[in-house]
């Protein structure tokens, strides 16, 4: 589109000749030029406008990268395993449990023997089951003389005598 106001320029055309400048009795008034137009620049950002899909949700935390850890300077040795286990020890403290108190005094005695010789793991094993075996045999021996010995013992004796007397003496 045209504006009214401005002339139409007229097209150039290549000279095939030495060009003699125009002699025309008055020139025409140059109208000043217009001011350069700036290019367009994007809106301001509204501060209260709704997040395009685009932008971050206002839950979302802010990523912080925690610092990586830091393996020791120096070379850290594996992990080295004990003595192996004396197996002897070990029935020693599983018979103490199970009430089998000889059998835990005769093995803990054995094994602690063996681990003395061969110098294998497992002493605190053996003298916990060879302690608990000790208390046990302790405790049959009670048993024994207290709860049947004794009783068979006075009984016999009270009986003994119930059966010496005459039921009719003294009458």
């Amino acid at each position: 589109m045209s504006d009214p106001t401005t002339p139409a320029e007229e097209p150039v055309v290549p000279a095939t000749g030495p060009v003699e400048p125009a002699t025309t009795p008055a020139a025409t008034p140059v109208e000043p030029a217009a001011a350069p137009v700036a290019p367009p620049t994007a809106p301001a950002a509204d501060p209260y406008a709704q997040p395009t899909a685009t932008a971050q949700p206002a839950y979302a935390q802010p990523a912080y990268a925690q610092p990586a850890y830091q393996q020791p300077a120096y070379a850290q040795q594996p992990y080295a395993a004990g003595p192996k286990t004396n197996t002897l020890a070990i029935i020693t403290l599983v018979l103490a449990l199970v009430s089998i108190s000889l059998g835990a005094v005769i093995t803990g005695h054995i094994s602690l023997k063996q681990i003395k010789q061969t110098n294998e793991g497992g002493r605190t094993l053996a003298l916990v089951g060879l302690i608990i075996g000790y208390v046990g045999c302790a405790g049959w021996i009670l048993f024994w003389l207290l709860g049947v010995i004794l009783p068979i013992v006075l009984g016999v004796g009270m009986f003994g005598l119930a059966g010496m007397s005459d039921p009719y003496y003294g009458y």
